[in-house]
């Protein structure tokens, strides 16, 4: 009894006592209450940079961040936040009551308690941090090559493209061919498919790769892997292929354009999953040859690429040679030169560059020579026609020099893409260039040379800075030429056994290219001219004969790609001549024959196996490149190696060499130090990595660099946020710490700098410092990154005189600088910023403006603007005067996310106001665009997460200028707007082509109608997706509104109850051009169509509905003189819809009378998932001709008589399920 007694008394404690002295707690635990949330929160402010950190490394390797990380760190933001005000209210409380004399228990109490729960709350969102990933990878973008709008939008183009695409879409088909002769267009018109389905969203991925004809299973699965984001681990062929499989299989929608296959590709062995292994794996191919598709490839669907009609053709070639033709005496000559071009694009384009401007005797004997084309030199299907055409552009260049450069063009590289460094080191080493003695020199001139080709249309721009691409036609074409009149012969596997042992071929020999190698003889190569040699192997096992080179006493320029040289050919030290050496190799041995090389001048290493540098290397003197950027593995550079090349001009160290010693530190050092590249004088180009930034001595970098790529502190594997380095620019990144100190060592030296990256907390205002002191006129493109304490980046407000500040800047993005104020504190001169075309900003928090009236309006290159999560954003910019306008003419891309304060995109400079003004301000929807900015070339706009009530001012309508290119729309997360248009703002939205609305809580409409009866159109709108907008709950578009050109409606999340409105079958132009409708979770429709609107709907070939719980039917009917029929429908899908009764369901009156047809012609792909009460697809007979199977519930049929048939077999063989 008295054990009960015990324990009653101890739980009646345990529910008194122990609360009443929590309480008390609060008081006497004042102090320590406090003490540990200041605790609490420092641990949660080093756990939030902890995993800011992680977030920075994230982007600058491309990866998206996880949403429950990003949502973490806004709840961190309040967090702090509020812990902050609850400790600044308790230190300016005052404590003490009865004058000062006694604690105030009560304060203490309430205050104490505060700060003790919020010190749990923060105790547990600080444990919430510990994240197991914070990213993931994602699919880089495909960049299409800019397609040439010289030709394909022409008819027999764009008909072509269309119906690729449609076939693509097509569910029963796989793969789609593409046909045509060289140089007829097949590439550009693949890459505009490709272009096309990623632009309309048809698919998940959209890959492009050049197989060639000697596909390299290696360099193909790397091209894929590397345009999806995918990094192999295995280096067996058949390991890649296996992983490149299961990552191509995760995409469940994906387009691989496999581009200019020759004689077939073995899909398996690249790891490409195909048909029924993977039926979202869709591939589209092109070929010269029609026989490669469907007899090699497979391919069912092909379509031939012709030439031009001559109305195109002459079209294509007056737009290309200019007002020149107009003159009189060569209309009819100009006309008969484009006829012989054979429709051919390539030829088009390249004689009508080749004979611009010129006087009328060169057209003529440019029409013989056309009517007399050479038949000898042909290579692959290269017509004699095609060649005469190039020969013709080539004859015509200016000078001997613009020749010989693009016959090195032709014959240095087998692929389409080369390097223009490459070019430069090839030319330097042949002496091509005339009267240039150094390398700085030599760019100049082959960037001219190259330019010019371009120009004359016999090479390509490329993606890539650096890079240029030449046409496979132009380039067999060129090599051509270059065996008959200049003896440079290019040589492919296939064909070596017998040009290789022509011996009076080879004596006169003065290039060879030699590819795809896998056996060379093992004679010695008698070739006393031969200059320059180039041997690319197709596996790391092709070894060279050691008496190879023996016969080669004049070579200049050797490159050696995927060979063995291990051992190296001791002949090799006979090539005493040789002026340009490019070793890229895999394995690597000794090179103490190089010492021998006293003309080398250009050195090459590329090999990641290279642990030490030969100190052989620094006894060549005439040395001017030394590129080791390659060498990986590199450890060793013997001390005094790299000082004793005192003629180096350029030098390239890789990223991860971070051996650098300090002389005077390191006693008897065993590598290079810093204080060697002070020695040389030369020295124009330099990329370097140095990690420990205290080991960087002073007066480092020379006056004299030209060129750099200097990367302080940074960690070598950072992508940044720039395209790569293209050797023509200044690039400096400066990643800071507690022992970084630039202001005298990095930023003094390095004038001109032109893109600057500066990462971390120390140091950067020493940096902006020196910006805004000097100015930094060259500077391009500038980021700042994760810095806690920078307030300006332009800070002018000392100075006696306005500055000029970044003149010639084009990019700028600002992240995570959260205590960043303003831009520019104090006055600038009008022109700076002036060439500012893009501009990002991320995480200022403190943020208000972007720039004042006086910047703005001089930004007339302005392109894009992205603006995110800045939460006390209040405009863009800040007018000055009532009638200040600015115009943005060049901006083409404008996206703002997630700024709950911006209400305006500018506003004018604040004046004092009444309280009832300021309230009627308040309750007045203030329009978003409300003119003061003017968008004339405006293309994408995306609002998300805004608090905008109203986005376009009424007087829109009247400013013809603005919005009128606009042509996509992005509305997400707008929480307080009602509707986007009025009927009199429509009217300047011309070309608006694209529109979604996502998640706006309380939108009711697209269009709101404000004046009268008038009906309005959106003429060139194709694409509309509305989904989540629970306010909207009548048909999309009132009887006011027409959409004829609409191809695609998506609607999802919502509550709409009808589709169209009851004239709709009236109106013959609206939705006419419909050709898919997708419909889901939309919970009170009840059905899609009435029998009376289905006139409106010729077009539809794809019907998708999902999660519709409510309907009963996709087409109702309200009419019996109407057919029910839909006669382009293609492809119809039903999922998850358990009321769902029939697809036509008639009444018994409207059966029995059987005088009406269910018509569904073309319908193709039939599937039905999880709609339990479709018992019969119609209520009558439905013809469906085209339909051979269906798929019920994953369950795949042939159709047996009618459509109704085979529901009523499924109902049967899994009644047990039903």
């Amino acid at each position: 009894m008295a054990e009960i007694g015990i324990s009653v008394a101890a739980k009646t404690a345990e529910y008194t006592v122990d609360p009443i002295a929590r309480q008390f707690g609060y008081m006497w635990d004042y102090k320590s209450n406090f003490q540990n949330l200041e605790k609490q929160v420092q641990m949660l402010k080093n756990r939030r940079d902890t995993v800011q950190h992680s977030i920075d490394d994230a982007t600058k390797n491309g990866e998206e961040i996880e949403k429950h990380v990003a949502n973490w760190l806004d709840n961190v933001k309040k967090m702090i936040d509020e812990a902050a005000e609850i400790i600044t209210d308790n230190n300016q409380a005052n404590m003490r009551c009865f004058k000062r004399l006694c604690p105030d228990l009560k304060k203490r109490y309430q205050h104490s308690k505060k700060a003790a729960v919020k010190a749990k709350d923060v105790s547990e969102l600080e444990k919430e941090g510990k994240f197991d990933r914070i990213s993931y990878r994602t699919n880089p973008k495909e960049t299409w090559h800019p397609s040439s709008k010289l030709y394909e939008d022409f008819e027999s183009r764009r008909s072509t493209v269309d119906g690729i695409l449609n076939e693509l879409c097509h569910p029963g088909v796989n793969m789609v061919g593409v046909h045509g002769m060289g140089g007829i267009g097949k590439t550009t018109l693949a890459r505009e498919v490709g272009k096309q389905a990623e632009e309309q969203k048809l698919f998940d991925a959209v890959v492009f790769v050049e197989i060639s004809d000697k596909p390299d299973t290696i360099k193909i699965q790397e091209a894929i892997a590397d345009k999806l984001g995918l990094e192999f681990r295995e280096r067996s062929e058949s390991g890649r292929a296996r992983t490149l499989c299961e990552r191509l299989k995760k995409e469940s929608k994906l387009l691989l354009i496999l581009d200019n296959i020759w004689k077939g590709l073995e899909l398996d062995k690249v790891g490409i999953p195909f048909g029924n292994d993977h039926p979202g794996c869709k591939l589209l191919l092109t070929a010269r040859s029609i026989d490669v598709l469907p007899n090699v490839m497979s391919s069912k669907k092909n379509f031939p690429i012709d030439g031009l009609n001559e109305k195109e053709a002459w079209d294509l070639f007056n737009k290309v040679a200019g007002a020149c033709i107009e003159q009189d005496n060569l209309q009819s000559l100009a006309f008969d030169v484009a006829k012989r071009c054979g429709g051919l694009p390539i030829a088009i384009v390249t004689i009508a560059k080749a004979l611009k401007d010129k006087p009328v005797h060169a057209w003529r004997n440019a029409l013989r020579e056309l009517k007399r084309p050479s038949s000898e030199n042909l290579v692959g299907s290269v017509t004699a026609q095609t060649y005469s055409c190039i020969w013709l552009s080539y004859n015509q260049l200016e000078t001997d020099e613009l020749k010989s450069t693009f016959l090195l063009c032709s014959t240095m590289g087998f692929a389409s893409d080369a390097s223009v460094e490459e070019l430069l080191r090839y030319g330097m080493g042949l002496r091509l260039f005339k009267t240039v003695y150094k390398m700085e020199e030599a760019r100049d001139r082959v960037n001219t040379l190259v330019q010019k080709l371009k120009e004359s249309s016999l090479l390509l721009d490329h993606t890539t800075n650096g890079w240029f691409s030449i046409h496979d036609v132009v380039r067999d074409v060129g090599r051509a030429i270059a065996s008959k009149d200049e003896n440079k012969i290019t040589v492919i596997d296939d064909v070596i056994p017998w040009k290789l042992k022509d011996q009076n071929i080879m004596k006169n020999c003065t290039s060879l290219s030699l590819y795809d190698i896998t056996e060379l003889p093992n004679e010695e190569f008698d070739c006393p001219t031969l200059e320059f040699l180039y041997m690319e192997s197709n596996s790391n096992s092709s070894k060279i004969p050691d008496d190879f080179f023996r016969g080669m006493p004049n070579l200049r320029v050797l490159h050696l790609m995927e060979m063995e040289l291990s051992p190296l050919p001791t002949s090799l030290g006979c090539l005493v001549n040789l002026r340009t050496l490019c070793l890229n190799c895999n394995l690597l041995s000794d090179m103490g024959f190089i010492e021998d090389m006293k003309d080398l001048e250009i050195l090459v290493l590329s090999c990641d196996t290279i642990e030490q540098l030969p100190k052989e290397v620094g006894k060549l003197t005439q040395l001017r490149v030394l590129d080791l950027s390659s060498c990986f593995g590199l450890e060793i550079i013997t001390p005094n190696t790299i000082s004793r090349l005192t003629k180096l001009e350029e030098l390239y160290m890789p990223y991860g060499f971070n051996q650098w010693q300090v002389e005077g530190v390191d006693s008897g050092r065993s590598n290079v130090s810093l204080e060697e590249l002070k020695d040389m004088s030369q020295l124009t180009t330099l990329q370097i990595c140095i990690q420990d930034a205290k080991i960087v001595p002073k007066g480092l970098f020379s006056q004299k660099l030209q060129r750099y790529e200097i990367h302080i502190g940074a960690n070598p594997s950072y992508q940044w946020n720039y395209s790569g380095w293209d050797k023509t620019s200044r690039f400096l990144a400066l990643d800071f710490d507690d022992s970084i100190y630039v202001e005298n060592i990095v930023v003094k030296q390095l004038k001109g700098i032109e893109e600057l990256y500066l990462i971390g907390k120390q140091g950067v205002e020493n940096v902006l410092y020196e910006l805004n002191r000097d100015d930094f006129p060259q500077l391009k493109h500038f980021d700042v990154q994760g810095n806690s304490d920078l307030v300006y980046i332009v800070d002018s407000s000392k100075q006696s005189q306005p500055c000029e500040a970044f003149p010639r800047l084009e990019t700028f993005s600002l992240r995570n600088v959260i205590s960043l104020e303003k831009i520019c504190h104090g006055e600038l001169m009008p022109n700076s910023f002036c060439r500012l075309r893009n501009i990002k900003v991320e995480h200022c928090d403190k943020l208000k403006n972007f720039f004042s009236f006086s910047i703005a309006s001089h930004l007339s290159q302005l392109q894009e603007i992205e603006v995110t999560d800045c939460e006390n954003m209040e405009e863009f910019f800040t007018m000055g005067r009532r009638n200040d306008v600015i115009v943005l003419d060049q901006l083409q891309f404008l996206c703002l996310k997630n700024l709950p304060k911006l209400r305006r995109f500018c506003s004018e400079a604040e004046v004092a106001s009444s309280s009832d003004q300021e309230k009627q301000m308040l309750d007045t929807p203030m329009p978003f665009f409300d003119g003061k900015v003017e968008f004339t070339n405006l293309k994408s706009l995306e609002l998300r997460k805004m608090n905008v009530n109203k986005i376009w001012h009424n007087q829109l309508s009247s400013m013809s200028s603005s919005f009128q290119n606009l042509t996509d729309l992005v509305i997400s997360h707008c929480c307080n707007l009602k509707y986007i248009f009025t009927s009199s703002t429509l009217r300047s939205f011309v070309q608006l082509q694209c529109l979604v609305v996502g998640n706006c809580k309380v939108f009711e409409e697209v269009i709101r109608i404000d004046d009268g009866g008038n009906n309005v159109e959106l003429l060139s709108l194709k694409k509309l997706s509305i989904v989540g907008c629970p306010e909207m709950k009548t048909f999309i578009f009132n009887d006011k509104v027409e959409v004829p050109n609409l191809k695609t409606l998506e609607l999802r999340k919502m509550n709409v109850d009808k589709m169209w409105h009851n004239q709709l079958s009236s109106m013959s132009s609206c939705f006419q051009n419909l050709t898919d409708l997708i419909i889901s979770d939309c919970c009170n429709l009840k059905y899609l169509f009435a029998s009376s609107t289905l006139t409106s709907f010729v077009q539809l070939q794809r019907l998708e509905i999902r999660n519709c719980k409510v309907l009963e039917e996709i087409i109702r009917i309200d009419d019996l003189k109407y057919n029910v029929e839909l006669l382009s429908l293609k492809k119809l899908s039903i999922e998850g819809c358990p009321e769902m009764k029939a697809f036509v369901f008639g009444d018994k009156d409207f059966c029995s009378g059987n005088i009406h047809n269910f018509n569904f012609p073309s319908l193709e792909m039939f599937f039905v998932f999880h709609c339990f009460k479709m018992n019969i697809f119609s209520s009558a007979v439905a013809s469906t001709p085209m339909l051979r199977k269906m798929e019920i519930d994953f369950i795949i049929y042939d159709c047996e008589g009618d459509v109704n048939t085979t529901i009523q077999r499924h109902i049967h063989e899994n009644e047990v399920c039903y």
